[in-house]
């Protein structure tokens, strides 16, 4: 997540939204808060949208992605109503990934976080005509996790937590896979 965020090369106070608000996706709105960045929360699901809120550092918009009007919103809560300037998509849901780039500004840029077991598809004329970047990210260096880490603490991010038992490991697939998940789970020994 951090990582990702750094690779976008952001200006100072440029507004970015986070796609997917799950596990990373609330690590990405808290980072970007912290960071100074307006960020709006994009998500189709009711839990994604109610961990945007709940989050130490909120969303300053939070946007269900099914809306006809979630570009237009978007764009209209940018300062110059030109849209983002970057993405951050935590999901691998492959028409997520594809509408991502609609409420990116004139060259603004992509980050891909999640990973589908699909092919990931783009719309060339966003792609084209607005002169977007689309990148990757993976890991951090141990100097920028150093870095992450002093603004975990500074700004008390936090992540939510379902915790399980250890009883409950044969289910640990299906609850992962559940569409309804809010947060990350995590096995207790």
């Amino acid at each position: 997540m951090w990582t990702g965020i750094k690779a976008a090369k952001l200006k100072p106070k440029a507004p970015v939204g986070v796609i997917g608000i799950g596990g990373l996706g609330s690590l990405a709105v808290q980072f970007l808060k912290a960071l100074g960045h307006p960020t709006v929360a994009i998500d189709r699901r009711a839990e994604g949208l109610q961990l945007a809120v709940e989050t130490p550092l909120k969303a300053d918009l939070v946007v269900d992605s099914t809306s006809p009007t979630a570009v237009e919103q978007i764009r209209e809560w940018t300062a110059d109503h030109e849209g983002l300037a970057a993405v951050v998509v935590c999901t691998d849901d492959v028409p997520a990934n594809e509408w991502s780039l609609k409420p990116l500004k004139v060259h603004g840029t992509c980050v891909v976080l999640g990973l589908p077991t699909d092919p990931l598809r783009f719309n060339a004329f966003d792609l084209i005509f607005k002169e977007l970047t689309i990148i990757g990210s993976l890991v951090a260096t141990v100097e920028e996790t150093r870095k992450m880490m002093t603004v975990v603490e500074e700004f008390g991010i936090k992540s939510h937590l379902n915790v399980l038992s250890m009883d409950q490991a044969p289910d640990l697939a299906a609850l992962y896979m559940d569409p309804h998940l809010k947060g990350r789970l995590v096995m207790k020994m």
